[in-house]
C-alpha cells in the first residue's frame, strides 16, 4: 500500500505549515541597516490555520496578511508523483476563486519545502522560518512565533519581603515582537509596555571579528503623557528558551511559555 513521495510530503507540509508567522526582525534591520524606503520590508504578520469549512480533496487553511484572508489549497495528483500543488484562493462572494498568479509547485528540499509560481516568485518553509518572493529576489523573511504567558508585579517583590504589590495578569506576548501595555492602579498610573522578541541578527555586531548570538529578550518600557516613551531595561537569554524574567525591583515581569496553573512539579 505504498503512496506516492507526494502524499507522505503533503502529510508534513500540512503539519509543518500552520502557526503565526512575522518578520519582526527584518523590518528592524532594515532601518538599523539605513536601507532607503523603497528597499525596506515593512512590517508582515501572517497567521495560517486549518480551514474547517473546506469540503475538497487535499487540505485547506485559511491565510490571514493585512486583515485580508485567503485559502490555500494543496492536493497532489497521479501525474506527478513528487510535487505538491498548492492554490491561493480569493473570497468572491460566497464562493472562492482560485488566484492563477499565487499557483505554486512545492517539493521537499533540505529541510524545508520550496515552491515556486509559473511566472516568478514562490514560497519557501520550514519549521522555523516562511519567505515568501514576490519575483524580485527579495523575499519576506517571516519567522514563527511562540505564545508566552506573563504577569508583572509593581514592584517587584523579591528575596522574601513581605511587601504589598498589585499584579497585572493574564498577559500574552508572542516572541516576534509581541507588545503588550497596560496602565498601573496606583495614584502614578503609570503606563508601562513589556515586549518580547526572538531576535535573529542579520548583521555582525562583535568585535574582533566575533560571532554575535541569537537571544530571547524580554524588553521593558514607560510611554508618558507627552506621547514619548522610553525603554528602561531589558533581559536575554538563549533564542529557544521556554521561560524568561526580569526583577527591576520597582517592577518584576516573568513570562513562560507553559502557564503557571499548568506547570507541573518536577525535581
Amino acid at each position: 500500500m505504498d503512496s506516492t513521495p507526494a502524499e507522505r510530503q503533503l502529510r508534513i507540509l500540512a503539519e509543518m505549515l500552520p502557526g503565526h508567522y512575522s518578520n519582526a526582525n527584518q523590518a528592524y534591520f532594515d532601518l538599523r541597516r539605513k536601507l532607503p524606503e523603497a528597499a525596506r520590508h515593512g512590517k508582515l504578520e501572517i497567521s495560517i490555520a486549518p480551514a474547517a469549512d473546506y469540503k475538497g480533496t487535499g487540505r485547506a487553511f485559511s491565510w490571514q496578511e493585512r486583515g485580508q484572508q485567503a485559502r490555500l489549497v494543496l492536493t497532489v495528483t497521479a501525474d506527478d508523483p513528487v510535487g505538491i500543488h498548492a492554490d491561493f484562493e480569493l473570497r468572491n462572494g460566497a464562493a472562492w476563486q482560485v488566484d492563477p498568479a499565487r499557483s505554486l509547485r512545492i517539493v521537499r528540499s533540505a529541510g524545508s519545502f520550496t515552491g515556486k509560481a509559473a511566472g516568478g516568485g514562490g514560497i519557501q518553509v520550514s519549521a522555523r522560518e516562511l519567505w515568501l518572493d514576490s519575483g524580485n529576489g527579495d523575499p519576506y523573511w517571516l519567522e514563527r512565533s511562540r505564545e508566552f504567558h506573563c504577569y508583572a508585579d509593581v514592584p517587584g517583590v523579591g528575596g522574601g519581603r513581605d511587601i504589598p504589590f498589585q499584579r497585572y495578569d493574564d498577559i500574552s506576548l508572542h516572541d516576534q515582537g509581541g507588545e503588550h501595555w497596560f496602565t498601573t492602579r496606583d495614584a502614578d498610573q503609570r503606563q508601562l509596555g513589556l515586549r518580547l522578541l526572538r531576535v535573529n541578527w542579520h548583521v555582525l555586531n562583535e568585535a574582533n571579528g566575533n560571532f554575535n548570538r541569537n537571544s530571547l529578550v524580554l524588553y521593558v518600557s514607560e510611554r508618558f503623557a507627552d506621547g514619548s516613551e522610553k525603554e528602561h531595561s531589558y533581559a536575554f537569554t538563549d533564542p529557544d528558551a521556554d521561560r524568561i524574567g526580569l526583577n527591576l525591583k520597582w517592577m518584576l515581569v516573568n513570562c513562560a511559555m507553559t502557564p503557571r496553573q499548568l506547570a507541573r512539579p518536577e525535581m
